[in-house]
């Protein structure tokens, strides 16, 4: 299932499918298109972004990738159409990887750690409420088994990569009822990975050491609530580069939903000229899911060349060429990898098995 989005959302979704369908994966894996979105929403009204015939067409699907959605701030405006989806799928982890590509210009060096989410409560539960005109209430929902459910995923990826390390994000010094539950199901979980170490660190904390000194996190899982983690990614995808290179995985037990992790970009729309580079990585992520894996790490390492090469770049990334240039260089250059076989190795970019 591919979602086009708002904004930007259409033209980097036809530079990844132009992608997947050079790499052949097209001929294997059927993409059906749906509409959704604050765009559909404007023309259509309702009490969703997302109408009917595309919740049926998610429900039906094995995953998806979707484009960059805006959420409107008018009144009778939908929830965010990003939350509604991962509630009602259930998608409760959202995996960032955070990987500097080669020939990227990261101010701190190179950096390699994953970010695991919660992805359905918190704050981000949506459950507000105004007692007058000048008083709100947001109600921040934590759950032990969400919380723990979230650990446990979080120690498989750093198996999974037979990395030892895994951070848990919280600020229970101050917020002890929900951050003191979350910590202790960390640790009941951390009891089962008797290999791993998990390491507290406070949020503010965090959010330093990753200006001061990134490379502490090298090779580590940095795990938490919804709204912490949701930050914190946003200044490493800084570190690396920049948020137009980095997509985020929504992974529950039986479906997954894969996006990139900026925004619509409304500025841009119809310029030609959005990154592609994370819809792309996106669109590897999912067909790396469904077991499409040697074309998906032929992707990534089309991305690395073109990254590397310098001469196909959009000019977030100090270039001027357009959507469609850079998803041609990067789909020439990874034709060229599965050919050669020079596949990367690496697993980091998609820390979880395929679904089939």
């Amino acid at each position: 299932m591919l979602l086009r989005g708002d904004g930007i959302g259409p033209e980097i979704s036809t530079a990844a499918v132009h992608v997947l369908r050079e790499l052949g994966v097209t001929d294997r894996v059927e993409i059906v298109e749906a509409e959704a979105g604050s765009e559909w929403w404007r023309s259509h009204g309702g009490n969703s972004y997302v109408p009917q015939d595309t919740w049926r067409l998610l429900e039906e699907s094995d995953a998806c990738i979707k484009a960059p959605f805006a959420t409107l701030y008018t009144p009778g405006a939908p929830r965010s159409a990003v939350v509604a989806i991962r509630q009602r799928f259930n998608l409760y982890a959202n995996v960032r990887p955070i990987k500097t590509f080669r020939g990227m210009k990261s101010p701190l060096g190179p950096i390699r750690h994953i970010y695991v989410r919660e992805n359905t409560e918190d704050l981000y539960a949506g459950i507000e409420y105004s007692i007058s005109p000048e008083v709100s209430i947001s109600i921040r929902k934590t759950t032990y088994s969400a919380s723990n459910r979230l650990m446990r995923h979080a120690f498989d990826v750093a198996a999974g990569l037979s990395w030892s390390h895994v951070f848990v994000v919280h600020k229970a010094t101050v917020i002890r009822e929900t951050d003191g539950m979350f910590l202790r199901a960390a640790h009941d979980a951390a009891a089962d990975y008797p290999g791993i170490e998990l390491q507290e660190m406070l949020v503010d904390n965090v959010a330093q050491q990753l200006v001061l000194n990134p490379g502490q996190f090298d090779d580590s899982v940095i795990a938490g609530p919804n709204l912490y983690l949701d930050i914190l990614s946003e200044e490493s995808a800084a570190l690396m580069g920049g948020i137009g290179v980095v997509y985020s995985a929504n992974m529950g037990d039986s479906y997954a939903m894969f996006e990139p992790a900026h925004g619509s970009a409304p500025g841009l729309k119809g310029k030609g000229v959005a990154d592609p580079i994370a819809m792309i990585l996106a669109a590897a992520a999912t067909a790396n899911y469904l077991g499409e894996r040697r074309a998906a790490l032929a992707i990534v390492e089309g991305v690395e060349r073109t990254v590397e090469e310098g001469r196909t770049l959009t000019p977030d990334m100090g270039g001027s060429s357009s959507t469609m240039e850079v998803a041609r260089a990067v789909a020439a250059h990874a034709a060229a990898a599965l050919s050669s076989d020079l596949l990367p190795a690496n697993p980091l970019i998609f820390p979880w098995s395929p679904s089939v």
